[in-house]
């Protein structure tokens, strides 16, 4: 996570979160605050910014005690120092995000649950077609992620949704039943958060850091900035119509809180 003077940033994986951090890390540079600015007079600089390495929270211990620190913390992992700050982030249409972990293979150097009960399952692995990874990634990892006690059967975003953002993951896990509209229940589970959208981050990270009180001087670079960690694509064409219909329920909990993007889903 990224931590500044005025607002903490959640990085959620393959939205746009690296292009995010490193047009922060810039901007920063050209504006210090009053008190970094007596600081430095007095010889005593502050840094602008931390940039927060830590074990990502996880439902499966297993998997928590093995990761390595990354900059992708949650909000239940916020320091206290900084939990009354605003809370900003980068979400990502589904589909999009799902064929770009694909694409980008952090599962191959990292299969869940273990190599051992993928290759038993995934004979071919690593080497999966994106029908293949589907099933893996909605089928035995997911069934080793999800925490034990679950009233509904949900898809791999809404539970790494669920722990990046809820106040309390396991309570709000184990809180989502059949039937629910999370919409409705929100602000129980989660604290007040502004959604930037990868299709647009260009500008609405722009118009956030305005917002923010930082001037255009320092964040006009962002609009006509590139990629930052961006993959590929393989092939034309990866869902299949009945791949879409179940991806559509499993992720029914996500679309509940971000509704366009069900719209824009292609016909089954």
């Amino acid at each position: 996570m990224l931590i500044t003077e005025r607002f903490v940033m959640i990085n959620f994986p393959k939205t746009g979160s690296s292009f995010a951090r490193e047009a922060i890390r810039q901007c920063h540079w050209h504006t210090p605050t009053l008190r970094q600015r007596i600081g430095w007079r007095l010889g005593r600089p502050q840094r602008m910014f931390k940039d927060l390495l830590m074990k990502p929270y996880h439902f499966n211990k297993a998997f928590e005690e093995r990761a390595r620190p990354v900059a992708h913390g949650g909000v239940c992992q916020i320091p206290a120092e900084h939990r009354g700050k605003p809370i900003v982030t980068v979400v990502r249409e589904p589909l999009a995000r799902l064929v770009s972990l694909y694409e980008f293979r952090a599962w191959a150097q990292d299969p869940r649950p273990s190599l051992e009960e993928v290759k038993a399952a995934f004979p071919a692995f690593p080497d999966l077609s994106f029908a293949d990874y589907f099933r893996m990634h909605l089928g035995i990892g997911y069934a080793s992620a999800a925490p034990p006690g679950m009233r509904a059967t949900v898809g791999p975003l809404t539970l790494h949704f669920i722990r990046l953002f809820a106040h309390d993951p396991l309570r709000t896990a184990l809180a989502l039943e059949d039937g629910m509209d999370l919409r409705r229940v929100y602000d129980q589970h989660f604290p007040r958060i502004t959604f930037l959208r990868t299709e647009r981050l260009n500008e609405e990270l722009y118009r956030y850091l305005r917002g923010m009180g930082y001037p255009d001087r320092a964040v006009a670079f962002i609009r006509r900035k590139g990629k930052v960690n961006a993959t590929g694509r393989s092939q034309e064409r990866y869902f299949t119509p009945a791949m879409l219909e179940e991806y559509r329920w499993r992720e029914r909990f996500f679309y509940q809180l971000f509704p366009d993007y069900l719209k824009a889903l292609p016909a089954a």
